[in-house]
């Protein structure tokens, strides 16, 4: 192969690749997408909002939520149980129902759970369907 011919090659595998593996990275890497944002989409965002900052004082903002963070173990059940009465966070005390959603495998509480802590929890801890299976058993 000439050298011309190899700058030619090399010119437009920068010109094109690069940006176009860009791309598949931002497109395969972003938090919005997979089966735990769909099912967040499906089950949790009328109340939650898309951005999971919640509405006003009748659903809570997920970010830096305890159910997130410290009481991981709870939110399975809480997700599958549903809560009524009054729930209180940092940002303050909020009293309406949460539906539960019993329809929900383990698999999609899995992907649910891993999504709501990856985007809103700042962790990413892996939260297995055995786990959720051994979490499950533990519910109300």
């Amino acid at each position: 192969m000439s050298p011309d011919r190899k700058y030619l090659l090399g010119g437009l595998l920068l010109l094109f690749g690069i940006p176009l593996l860009v791309i598949f990275f931002q497109m395969h890497n972003r938090p919005d997408t997979g089966p735990g944002s769909k099912l967040y989409r499906q089950h949790c965002s009328a109340c939650h909002g898309q951005d999971g900052k919640g509405l006003r004082a009748l659903y809570p903002p997920l970010s830096d939520s305890p159910y997130l963070i410290e009481k991981q173990a709870l939110l399975v059940c809480l997700i599958r149980v549903g809560i009524r009465g009054s729930l209180v966070t940092a940002d303050g005390s909020y009293n309406q129902r949460m539906p539960a959603f019993p329809d929900l495998t383990p698999g999609d509480l899995s992907q649910l759970v891993l999504y709501l802590q990856t985007r809103w929890g700042k962790t990413n801890q892996i939260s297995s369907v055995k786990n959720v299976e051994q979490q499950l058993l533990l519910c109300p």
